[in-house]
């Protein structure tokens, strides 16, 4: 059953079917399928900012605890796959900083470009934090 012929889904339901998407897309070779799972998570990503359409094919739910990913970067990204559930922004960006002093604290390197950065279930990044610069 498609997502049209559905009637009502959660925002969590929405935000689920949009990272599938990509992780699908993800382990196909390039070429036309590929792209069209890539399309539709970014359909679905206009979609969430439309609020006609959110109010017109969402449900009302209560997200008490919302799923952050911690991305490293170290020139090349190394993907969270699987997240850590918390109430509120500040207490990922409170783990993300607590993350980070742990591995300044137990690295050998001292490598100034390796960052976390705390990414939203939307995929949108709200924290960076880079380990070894001094702020």
């Amino acid at each position: 059953m498609g997502l049209a012929a559905m009637s009502a889904h959660t925002m969590s339901e929405l935000i689920e079917l949009r990272r599938q998407m990509l992780r699908f897309a993800r382990s196909l070779p390039p070429g036309s399928e590929r792209n069209n799972r890539r399309q539709i998570a970014s359909s679905l990503r206009s979609l969430f900012r439309n609020k006609a359409w959110l109010d017109a094919h969402t449900t009302t739910e209560m997200i008490h605890m919302q799923k952050f990913f911690f991305d490293m970067r170290d020139g090349v990204p190394i993907r969270d796959q699987i997240g850590i559930a918390f109430n509120t922004n500040a207490e990922a960006i409170v783990h993300c900083k607590e993350l980070a002093q742990r591995w300044r604290d137990e690295s050998l390197r001292d490598d100034k470009d390796l960052e976390i950065s705390v990414v939203n279930s939307l995929g949108r990044e709200i924290y960076k934090e880079f380990v070894h610069r001094e702020k």
